[in-house]
């Protein structure tokens, strides 16, 4: 029997499960990072991430932001981290 070919999971949707959301990051190219639950809070791990100084998004229940706002809160997390990380390479200036 053919496998079905797995649906794009809509943005909008309000998730009800961790599996969810990660496979959401998945389909957004956001791989080997996982979302976890903590107490009262949620937490991105990976070993692409594992030097961010932040990664924890508080919220206390996993419906309360939609999937797209994971997404959201994902890239604002790497942007954050990108600009706070004191070894990654600035642009060079330019000298007027």
């Amino acid at each position: 029997m053919p496998q079905k070919k797995p649906t794009p999971i809509d943005g909008s949707t309000r998730p009800t499960k961790l599996p969810q959301i990660n496979k959401f990051l998945q389909q957004h190219g956001i791989k080997s990072v996982r979302l976890e639950r903590g107490h009262g809070y949620f937490q991105f791990w990976g070993i692409p991430i594992d030097k961010w100084l932040s990664r924890v998004v508080v919220v206390d229940r996993l419906d309360a932001l939609t999937l797209d706002q994971w997404l959201a809160k994902f890239r604002q997390l790497e942007e954050q981290n990108h600009r706070a990380n004191p070894f990654t390479q600035k642009p060079a200036r330019k000298k007027k």
